[in-house]
């Protein structure tokens, strides 16, 4: 990816960029190719460099770092730091995240934490952030590149809970929740056409979606167009999940596969990123979108 490479060789000169907002702007945008490339080892340098252990420090930057330490355990299953030392993060700063001077950090942050617990299904650990989560809604967020990261978490969380509210017969709480996804998805789309590498992880939970409702015919369709797209952006992380996605659908994914990834968040099974390497046939095991236990009975 030629934009990815030009930003590389730029690195070096942002080391001297005292602007802070923009030097976090091409820093994330660096980290967010790189991953789609899953070039791990790179991408922690680079948050390590530039977020962590930097001359300019800020909290926001701090922020950002544990924020892509979750995103790269959200997307490809490897730890960088444990799930419970980005929670020590949160516990010493408190309140103070907030007054960040680039308010999008914690924000992104916390629906990241909010979302390993959704995974997990460690739903008395989901209750920690839920008040984030409810002023996340409703929070103004300007800048179209920062509210899409937000958006895709929050819709996957709640396509999860949807699930969780079906196996359950909990009418009120189900037309909630497909309330809400009404809403996320039409933001989304807006957001896409301003921020269209995120289009491919849209359609993918738009594919999730018309498969929980039982609209296999258009869930495929969604799926197939992920795909498409998923390719035109070199992104090869979500190639992998769609696929993943579509094995479980047809019953022909590997047993072994289907709880990997949440069978790896506790700091005794944690598969560490310095043990990924693509070059010798490593691979991303990536999680597996839950499905309501009525279709699962039709398999």
């Amino acid at each position: 990816m030629e934009s990815l490479e030009f930003g590389l060789s730029v690195m070096s000169i942002m080391t001297t960029l005292t602007d802070l907002p923009t030097r976090q702007i091409l820093v994330l945008w660096i980290l967010k190719l790189l991953l789609t490339e899953m070039r791990l080892q790179q991408m922690v340098a680079i948050m390590r460099e530039f977020l962590f252990h930097t001359d300019h420090y800020d909290l926001s930057s701090e922020t950002w770092y544990y924020y892509y330490a979750i995103v790269i355990l959200l997307d490809t299953g490897y730890s960088v730091e444990p799930y419970r030392t980005c929670e020590k993060f949160y516990i010493k700063k408190g309140e103070t995240i907030l007054r960040t001077k680039t308010p999008e950090a914690p924000w992104n942050f916390f629906v990241c934490m909010w979302l390993v617990t959704i995974r997990t299904g460690a739903w008395e650990r989901c209750v920690v952030w839920e008040e984030r989560i409810k002023k996340l809604q409703t929070a103004k967020i300007e800048k179209h590149e920062y509210k899409i990261m937000i958006l895709v978490r929050l819709a996957e969380g709640f396509l999860i809970m949807l699930v969780r509210e079906i196996d359950n017969r909990n009418i009120k709480k189900i037309q909630r929740l497909h309330s809400t996804l009404k809403y996320l998805f039409k933001d989304m789309n807006k957001c896409c056409k301003h921020v269209p590498i995120f289009k491919p992880r849209v359609l993918l939970l738009s594919a999730y979606y018309y498969f929980i409702k039982g609209d296999k015919i258009r869930a495929y369709n969604s799926l197939n167009k992920a795909s498409e797209w998923s390719k035109i952006y070199s992104h090869g992380t979500l190639l992998i999940w769609i696929e993943h996605t579509r094995d479980h659908w047809r019953g022909t994914l590997n047993p072994k596969l289907e709880h990997y990834w949440a069978e790896h968040i506790e700091a005794d099974n944690v598969l560490d990123y310095r043990d990924f390497d693509l070059e010798k046939g490593k691979q991303i095991v990536p999680y597996t979108l839950p499905l309501p236990n009525d279709l699962l009975q039709k398999f």
